[in-house]
């Protein structure tokens, strides 16, 4: 009799310390027809996870205000960088596109005509002085027979000083001309023309802004994905303060798993370790295998069940990211469960 109330005091001590003692190692306890047990020489550690895009969802707005005239996507789309996902009146826009262009083409037209006008200026002015020279070269040799005629006393002083004036005259004139020639084709433009120059600048300044005002009106993919919301309808005005984002999408492209390692197992957990995924739906298909590929720099507090009975919420957890060896049976959003296998150098002594 005394030994036997010996052994069942033994038997209630070493059931309680198997229950206060919580075991850092999880198995995996939600049914896994499909997957090895772990044997007593490679451990495990149980986490939960849910697939996400190549990168975090982007939410796009309108850059201006206005109302809503077209939604050219819905949830569930599939969409291209570059593609028109919703539309804005553009109406008003487009008008002040239009007169923005006819500023610029009137004031391209005057500077066109302008420098026709100083073309022909310049042409005309070089004619001149052309013509001026034949007279002083003409001039200038009456003036050498003079001299010669001169001495000799074959012309009279008088006509020899007058033929002398007309020679200054024509050199006067001539250099007048070439003044004038010189003004006309310096690089420095004349006033009208710099101000046109300028006004063609405000100009295409102008029309630049009311571009990108209308390029404002719809609404463009930034990267190719799928729709994850459309937030606006047809009709609807919206501003560039709007709370939520018109269309919110992600680059599903590569899909990933980020999981969540409570904090108790986190130190066991390195990038490169294997896992093992198992989909929540229900099915006996094969798990999935991966890796880690890295670690949160930081812990959280639990955002993701794993359905287990004895499962605490308030705990913290450590995020890491999974690539997936093959994608074609995730879904974007879905949880999974993670079983995460560790080197024997990692495992703790039990």
């Amino acid at each position: 009799m005394k030994q036997g109330l010996i052994g069942l005091l033994l038997i209630t001590v070493a059931s309680g310390a198997a229950i206060g003692l919580r075991p850092r190692l999880q198995a995996w306890t939600t049914p896994t027809p499909n997957i090895t047990e772990a044997s007593s020489r490679v451990q495990r550690v149980f986490a939960v996870g849910i697939v996400e895009g190549r990168s975090s969802s982007v939410g796009t707005r309108f850059e201006t205000t206005g109302r809503v005239t077209e939604v050219h996507v819905e949830e569930g789309d599939r969409i291209e960088a570059g593609q028109r996902l919703a539309s804005l009146d553009t109406q008003e826009l487009q008008y002040r596109r239009d007169l923005a262009q006819a500023k610029l083409d009137h004031a391209v037209a005057k500077l066109a005509s302008a420098n026709h006008s100083h073309d022909e200026e310049l042409n005309m002015a070089q004619a001149r002085l052309d013509a001026k020279r034949a007279v002083l070269e003409r001039e200038e040799k009456t003036l050498g027979r003079f001299n010669t005629l001169l001495e000799n006393r074959a012309v009279s002083l008088q006509k020899h000083d007058d033929q002398l004036a007309t020679v200054d005259v024509m050199r006067a004139e001539t250099r007048s001309l070439e003044a004038e020639l010189q003004l006309l084709g310096s690089p420095s433009k004349p006033s009208e023309i710099q101000a046109l120059h300028a006004t063609i600048a405000a100009a295409e300044s102008e029309l630049r802004l009311a571009d990108l005002e209308l390029q404002r009106g719809h609404l463009v993919a930034a990267t190719s994905g799928v729709i994850l919301n459309v937030n606006i309808q047809v009709g609807e005005w919206v501003s560039r303060q709007s709370d939520l984002p018109a269309v919110v999408s992600v680059d599903d492209s590569q899909l990933r798993i980020k999981a969540f390692v409570e904090e108790a197992d986190a130190s066991l957990v390195d990038a490169g370790q294997p896992v093992q995924i198992r989909k929540r739906s229900g099915d006996d298909s094969q798990p999935l295998t991966g890796h880690i590929t890295r670690l949160g720099p930081q812990f959280d507090m639990k955002q993701v069940m794993n359905r287990r009975s004895d499962e605490r919420f308030d705990v913290r957890t450590r995020e890491c990211w999974i690539a997936p060896s093959s994608q074609s049976d995730l879904v974007l959003g879905a949880h999974v469960d993670i079983l995460i296998e560790l080197d024997r150098q990692r495992s703790p002594q039990l």
